[in-house]
């Protein structure tokens, strides 16, 4: 039994990031996201295990809102006239 346990946490620690979170997971991508807005407001954050996949991230969903609100602007700008 103990042979398992100790194959799970090294699965684990594969699957999870160093704050235990699951890589590309909605939790994984609000943590770091929070920890982005609290540097954004001035705070002194410990950013010590942002990786790049949470930047691709953060650029992708960037650039799926100015997607989104330029559809937005297009339905509105219809709409007005």
């Amino acid at each position: 039994m103990s042979i398992l346990l100790r194959r799970l946490h090294r699965l684990e620690a594969r699957v999870t990031d160093s704050h235990g979170l699951v890589p590309h997971s909605e939790e994984w991508f609000n943590f770091w996201s929070d920890k982005v807005g609290q540097v954004m407001a001035g705070e002194r954050v410990d950013l010590r295990g942002m990786t790049l996949e949470f930047i691709d991230s953060l650029i992708a969903k960037s650039n799926e809102m100015d997607n989104y609100e330029g559809h937005v602007d297009i339905a509105e700008e219809t709409l007005s006239t």
